[in-house]
């Protein structure tokens, strides 16, 4: 049996309070990866008791895009490696 996998695509100034509320509900960060097209891809997946839930920002190459790390402190190699 496969889980259903749901995809949020979010604004990028919603991405702070929407990691909070999923950090508040006990969801873990399982995976940041990282796109390059027209500007940056970024998804997060998130886990908790095996219900994934992965959220979307989209943002141009210029903006930055915020940190989560003080929400999941253990972002910081994923970071790290994506600003590189």
């Amino acid at each position: 049996m496969t889980e259903e996998q749901k995809l949020e695509i979010i604004a990028i100034d919603t991405l702070l309070a929407r990691t909070r509320e999923f950090h508040a509900a006990g969801y873990r960060l399982v995976q940041i990866g990282a796109t390059r097209a027209e500007g940056i891809e970024l998804n997060y997946s998130f886990d908790k008791d095996y219900h994934f839930v992965n959220q979307r920002v989209a943002a141009p190459a210029d903006v930055p895009v915020p940190s989560i790390r003080g929400i999941y402190c253990n972002v910081v190699l994923y970071e790290n490696e994506i600003h590189d």
